[in-house]
This record gives structure tokens, sequence and C-alpha cells, in this order.
């Protein structure tokens, strides 16, 4: 009904701030707090400690990274990454809305856009689909959406794999997105 609002340019001040503020997660500088999560540690700025149990240490390398720098980015070239980089993104897409950084939320979506895009690996997507529809809410739509519209576009590729029945099997959500999509 109403159009979404063009995003806000980036205040002056926060862009300086945060500009200085990538440097100070990786030297761990005036940091007095540090985050656990497995075997990783990250240092912070108050006293005490976090323990992130049951987080990826690469996702939540991406998570403190995105709020110091704005961005995650080097980590492509990290072998968790690798395997998959669409499922990489949901999994940092869903720690944004569990810790409630809309922002991260966004960039993940971001992200994942510029890859299917760009490229069509179906493995990376049929996994990728499981991951979204596993880690996200019905009613976040971010990710969802945007695997279903990608699915109605490439439904003639899609019906020809074996892989894509699977997920179907396994995604009842997805498929009644999918469906959707190809009655509009």
């Amino acid at each position: 009904m109403f159009a979404k609002a063009p995003k806000a340019p980036k205040n002056a001040f926060a862009t300086v701030l945060t500009a200085g503020l990538g440097p100070l997660l990786s030297s761990g500088k005036y940091s007095d707090l540090t985050v656990h999560c497995e075997d990783n540690a990250w240092k912070e700025a108050k006293s005490g400690e976090i323990k992130l149990a049951g987080d990826e240490p690469l996702v939540v390398e991406a998570m403190l990274q995105a709020l110091y720098d704005g961005d995650y980015v080097g980590i492509e070239e990290k072998e968790e990454f690798l395997e998959n980089p669409l499922v990489f993104h949901a999994k940092v897409y869903a720690i944004g809305e569990k810790y409630d950084i809309a922002p991260l939320k966004d960039l993940a979506q971001t992200k994942t856009e510029n890859i299917l895009t760009l490229e069509w690996t179906p493995t990376y997507f049929f996994a990728a689909v499981n991951e979204v529809y596993q880690s996200t809410i019905p009613k976040d739509r971010g990710l969802r959406d945007i695997y279903a519209q990608v699915a109605t576009a490439q439904g003639p590729k899609l019906f020809a794999n074996k892989e894509f029945e699977e997920v179907m099997d396994q995604n009842g959500q997805f498929w009644k997105d999918f469906a959707k999509g190809l009655n509009e």
C-alpha cells in the first residue's frame, strides 16, 4: 500500500566514528571485555566476558566485524565461508535476528542478493534454502521472499533437479512460498 521510504544517508558523525572503530577490533586496544565463542575470543569495550554458546565462531566474527566496520569482509577466504557462501550469509542473517541487529540482517540480505544475481549454483541454493527456513521465523520475510522469488524464476531448472524435491519435502513452508510465487 505504501512505498518503502528510502534509506537515510549515513550520518556524517557516525561515518567518522565508525571509521576509527575497525582497527580496534583486531588490535584489542582499549578492550576490557572478551567475547568467547567456542575456541575463539574477541575483546570488547566493557569489563567482563560474554560467552556465546551455540553460535558459530566465524558467524560471530562476521557480526562483530560488521558492528565495528559496517561490513564483514575478508571472511570470504575462510574455509567455512567457501563451503557455501549462501549458507554463511543465511547464518549471519539469523544471528542478526537473534541479537536484534537489523543492519546486520540488511547486510547479509544484500550479500545474498548479490550472489544470487551474479551466479546460479543449485547445490548452494538448496542448502541455503534449508538453512533459511530452519533458522528464520515464518513472519521474517527477508531471505524467505528472496529464495522463493529466485526459485520461481528458476522453476524449469529446479524441477529437473532431484535435490529440489528433497528441499520441498523438508521445507513445507518453502513449497508454499514457491507455489504462491508461481501463482503471481
